[in-house]
C-alpha cells in the first residue's frame, strides 16, 4: 500500500469465524477505477465487507484526492480546489 499503513494477518485454525470476518470487513480492497465525463474524477469500486460492493468517486487534481458518493460532487470539489491553487475550473463552474 502507498501512504497507507500495511497490515499482515495470519490466521489460524482457532480463530473464530466472528475474529476471521471482523479482519476481512476491516481490509479496505480497491477493484478499479475508470474514468468520468469530468476531468480529475474516476470511479472506484471498493469492496468494503466481504459481500458488499459500492462505487464511490475519486476526486484526484495531482497529489490531492478525497471520496465522494456521488459524481457532481466529486467534479464540484475538484473545481474548487483548482480555484483554491489559482487555476481555471474545468468541470462545473464557470468564472464569470
Amino acid at each position: 500500500m502507498l501512504g497507507g499503513i500495511a497490515r499482515i494477518y495470519i490466521l489460524t485454525a482457532s480463530c473464530p469465524p466472528a475474529c476471521i470476518n471482523t479482519l476481512l470487513a476491516s481490509v479496505h480492497y480497491m477493484k478499479f477505477s475508470e474514468k468520468t465525463e469530468y476531468k480529475y474524477v474516476y470511479r472506484v469500486k471498493n469492496n468494503t465487507c466481504v459481500n458488499s460492493t459500492k462505487t464511490q468517486f475519486l476526486g484526484k487534481v495531482g497529489k490531492t484526492q478525497k471520496y465522494f458518493d456521488n459524481l457532481k460532487d466529486a467534479a464540484k470539489w475538484v473545481d474548487l480546489y483548482l480555484i483554491s491553487i489559482k487555476k481555471e475550473p474545468v468541470n462545473i463552474l464557470v468564472r464569470c
